[in-house]
């Protein structure tokens, strides 16, 4: 179950005095995950999206995927009252008595808002204080144990001594002379205990984005002893493995075939086997042209009629070689990731066959159904520009879709990049 540390700081503040600013805050803090910004961040206005011209540094930061109304209702605040708090909240104040960030707490940016000093108070030892003072008082009990155990009272029994008891007294006594003479043997020092790596909660958070992207149906990923102990192994074993070349290793998890619901603590054992790549279900390096991508649907939409059986009557029709460029248009697809959300890819793009280009130039693109007619006008200029720079045809493509209700030619053009 997530929880949030609050510092008790926070009474003598002067967020304390002002309950409506309170209330939303401490209501954000519960709604909060740690986020990582890999470059600077704007601010948003609270009531429209312009930009307030200052902008969250990149680094380590609190998340709250929300809304303002969505917030303030969790707050059980009226609406315009919590605009007017966000605002304050998101402003410098010269009276508050953290000076990052020039007092402000909480700030609108896309997609939600930001805790800015969710990770100070966060990652602050509130403890140390008492666990020295517990470690003082367990090593005074083990002096006291040993200065117990020292004190030998020598109790002498009255009973006759034969020659056999005074040679062994004499022998001990020799020997204790002797002993007495030889060094003292230096004293272990007492084993320091391990800082914790502070690679740890970083690569938790990026198990954790990998756990949401591919398990939307359940959001908490289940981490217990077992998760932090198997995380804390690969550390030990990979002490190089920094932040960047992990994240390369969940996204290669990802692409795999794998199932993507299992424990972390059971896949993080053998994890350093992504590091060359994806893997089939054979723990095998997976082949370019059969990696998923994550999003609404992987499977392309097939028609009723045999798709293979239908490309051939086209290019029959039209003297092309009957045969889709499936390995160029997934490098189209891979370029136009950075482009458009992998929701539209996977509904919209992905399903789509490329066919070599006409005599003319263009391209083909085959749609399972008219209902892709859209693409052409929504996404036209970026597929030309992927066309283009993968060296495809000349950058230019015609729509097309099977028409089963079509009496004659069942092939209908539903349009071209340039019409």
């Amino acid at each position: 179950m997530p929880f949030i540390k609050l510092d008790t700081r926070i009474l003598d503040s002067s967020l304390w005095v002002r309950p409506i600013d309170r209330d939303l805050f401490i209501t954000a803090l519960l709604k909060c995950e740690p986020r990582e910004l890999l470059q600077p961040e704007a601010q948003l206005e609270i009531r429209t999206l312009d930009t307030t011209g200052w902008c969250v540094p990149a680094g380590w930061y609190g998340f709250v995927r929300a809304a303002a109304p969505g917030l303030a209702h969790a707050a059980v605040v009226p609406e315009e009252a919590a605009i007017e708090a966000f605002e304050r909240l998101g402003s410098p104040e010269q009276s508050s008595a953290s000076p990052e960030y020039d007092g402000r707490r909480l700030i609108r940016v896309s997609g939600g808002f930001i805790v800015l000093n969710y990770m100070k108070y966060r990652d602050f030892d509130y403890g140390s204080r008492d666990r020295q003072r517990r470690l003082r008082e367990r090593a005074k009990a083990q002096r006291e144990v040993a200065r117990e155990a020292s004190r030998v009272t020598t109790v002498t029994s009255r009973r006759d001594v034969t020659q056999a008891d005074a040679d062994a007294d004499a022998d001990a006594e020799k020997y204790n002379s002797k002993s007495k003479n030889l060094p003292a043997q230096p004293i272990k020092p007492a084993r320091r205990r391990r800082e914790p790596d502070p690679r740890h909660m970083l690569f938790k958070a990026k198990i954790g984005e990998y756990w949401r992207l591919y398990n939307p149906g359940h959001p908490d990923m289940p981490w217990d002893g077992a998760e932090g102990k198997a995380l804390d192994a690969l550390l030990k074993s990979s002490p190089s493995l920094d932040i960047d070349a992990f994240r390369g290793l969940v996204r290669s998890r990802g692409l795999s075939e794998v199932n993507h619901g299992e424990r972390p603590s059971i896949w993080l054992r053998t994890a350093l086997r992504y590091l060359s790549g994806p893997l089939n279900r054979y723990s095998k390096p997976l082949r370019m042209d059969a990696i998923p991508q994550p999003g609404i649907r992987h499977d392309p939409i097939e028609p009723t009629r045999d798709w293979e059986a239908d490309l051939l009557d086209f290019h029959a029709q039209r003297s092309v070689r009957p045969t889709a460029d499936r390995e160029a248009w997934r490098r189209c697809l891979v370029w136009l990731q950075s482009k458009i959300n992998i929701q539209s890819i996977d509904t919209w793009l992905k399903p789509l066959r490329l066919l070599p280009a006409l005599n003319g130039g263009k391209s083909i693109l085959v749609a399972p159904s008219e209902e892709w007619g859209m693409v052409q006008g929504k996404y036209g200029s970026l597929i030309c520009e992927a066309l283009y720079l993968h060296g495809v045809g000349i950058g230019e493509f015609e729509l097309w879709c099977w028409d089963e209700k079509a009496k004659q030619d069942p092939w209908k053009r539903l349009g071209s990049s340039v019409n």
